[in-house]
């Protein structure tokens, strides 16, 4: 390109060498100060022309389109969504994008994290240790638990094939919301039941809640 537009140069001012001294001057001048750029080239051809204009101007476009949402939640998902943290709205509403969930529980009462961690289902009593879903006095939840929706199967069938859907739903929620943390969307981490310590080995824990995400301060 800018062996064309220096070319242009030099032939356009060889042409001129018989006409108007002024025009040439002018020319030789927008040549010199164009640096071989498409705004001066326009100078030099409003000057052919006897007129002023503006200097071309280039601008970029773009094709892209937003992506449109493959699945959307339940009546039931969104009302227990909505119980949570905007930033965790923020994080399932990018993966049901592109993968369908339902979500199980949002915001929990004292008295069923405390029957949760009785029949062993919780680690968390709710009175002593609470729970990060429970009202921390904001009346949100921090902690969403979700699972694999796909009509006529069961994730929690216990098959392998099954329980390997959770895994790669983690990877979706923890892709979402690394994204959205670096666009500066949402100012949480997240952390997943199935690895807790998040050094991406799952056979360093005693104790899996694979549906189970939450939001972590930076």
């Amino acid at each position: 390109m800018d062996k064309i537009i220096a070319f242009f140069s030099s032939f356009m001012t060889k042409i001129l060498k018989t006409g108007n001294k002024n025009i040439n001057k002018n020319i030789d001048s927008e040549v010199s100060n164009s640096q071989h750029t498409i705004s001066g080239m326009s100078k030099v051809v409003a000057i052919l022309e006897d007129k002023v204009v503006e200097p071309f101007k280039v601008t970029e476009t773009t094709n892209k389109k937003e992506i449109k949402a493959m699945y959307r939640f339940g009546n039931r998902s969104r009302a227990r969504l909505d119980t949570c943290h905007p930033d965790m709205i923020k994080i399932m509403e990018e993966v049901i994008k592109i993968y369908d969930i339902s979500v199980l529980e949002g915001l929990r009462t004292a008295e069923k994290q405390l029957e949760y961690f009785e029949t062993g289902r919780s680690k968390l009593d709710g009175v002593k240790k609470l729970s990060k879903h429970q009202d921390h006095g904001d009346g949100l939840s921090y902690a969403v638990d979700i699972m694999p929706y796909k009509k006529g199967s069961n994730a929690f069938s216990g098959a392998q094939k099954d329980l390997r859907r959770f895994y790669y739903l983690a990877g979706l929620v923890k892709m979402a919301a690394r994204q959205l943390l670096e666009e500066v969307k949402i100012s949480h981490k997240v952390r997943w039941g199935g690895d807790w310590d998040q050094d991406d080995i799952y056979t360093d824990q005693n104790f899996d809640d694979l549906p189970h995400f939450e939001l972590r301060a930076i």
